[in-house]
């Protein structure tokens, strides 16, 4: 990298006081409320199934997902035995070495 005149002075660093701290997570408010009031939980519950009874596809679709897990998609990403060769072009392999 060329020097420039915004370039960091040795020893200088871009962030001195480190990563900001997480903000706002809605996940971490829902635990702490289901862990709570446990029949917010049973209650939320209830109304999910009492909807996919009632033929709500959604809700159907999200008990069906959380009983069983989502369905798994397996893709062979495998070459049957075979070797794959990988062959850089001349360009791209001189700026590598």
């Amino acid at each position: 990298m060329a020097k420039t005149r915004t370039s960091f002075k040795k020893g200088q660093v871009a962030n001195p006081h480190g990563r900001p701290k997480k903000g706002y997570s809605i996940t971490a408010w829902f635990k702490a409320m289901f862990k709570a009031k446990p029949e917010v939980k049973e209650k939320l519950g209830q109304s999910i199934v009492a909807k996919a009874l009632k033929g709500d596809i959604a809700a159907q679709k999200l008990i069906w997902n959380y009983m069983d897990g989502m369905p798994l998609q397996v893709t062979d990403l495998t070459s049957l035995g075979e070797k794959i060769e990988i062959v850089f072009h001349s360009s791209l392999k001189k700026k590598h070495e």
